[in-house]
């Protein structure tokens, strides 16, 4: 990674108010609601492996129109690296990154339904396993995942599933439940994440 990267990530962070601190070497500091915080710095990526959650602001939900979610604020940045100039009103844009044994504002959530639900998770199978638990449990449906071999069993609702890990994807397990999506999923250059295109141009 170049330092280059870094002065790239910090006026993004910038120019989409987004909360962060600079440490004393120069890495950016993102702090979750548990204390915990991700640092990004030259040569290294940390992120909290615990519960919490990263939110770009408090806000009344009737003033955003899309929410993002991902498993980093850092994917976040990497995503609007790409996209930002397709976004013309970043007040209307609510970010949002989970750890991997996460909680989140739930509450929030409830307040409005009709959000557009973007994801930026990668395709490794605990990204999609993520996205997929986020999805349900932002729709009140519970689910649980368990891995053995070369299988995954989901039980949702009372009802068993058992799919192939090289075969599970969000929409394929959406189209399993028959459940329309009602999310957009993107989906970075590389197959695997923004970050990764993002430190290796």
């Amino acid at each position: 990674m170049s330092f280059s990267a870094m002065i790239t990530a910090k006026k993004i962070c910038e120019s989409f108010e987004m909360p962060f601190k600079a440490g004393n070497s120069g890495q950016l500091i993102f702090g979750y609601n548990t204390g915990q915080c991700e640092h990004f710095g030259v040569g290294f990526h940390l992120v909290p492996t615990m519960a919490g959650f990263w939110i770009s602001k408090w806000v009344d939900l009737n003033l955003i129109k899309e929410i993002f979610v991902c498993n980093s604020v850092m994917e976040v940045v990497a995503f609007l690296h790409f996209n930002a100039h397709r976004y013309n009103r970043h007040d209307e844009l609510l970010f949002l990154a989970i750890a991997p044994m996460y909680n989140y504002p739930v509450g929030l959530f409830c307040q409005k339904h009709n959000l557009r639900l973007n994801l930026l998770f990668g395709t490794e199978l605990i990204d999609v396993l993520r996205a997929i638990k986020f999805c349900l449990d932002f729709k009140g449906i519970g689910v649980c995942f368990y891995h053995d071999g070369e299988m995954v069993t989901a039980i949702v609702a009372g009802r068993i599933f058992s799919i192939h890990q090289k075969g599970i994807s969000l929409r394929k397990f959406f189209t399993l439940l028959g459940i329309r999506p009602f999310f957009r999923q993107h989906v970075p250059k590389s197959k695997i994440s923004f970050l990764h295109d993002f430190l290796n141009q």
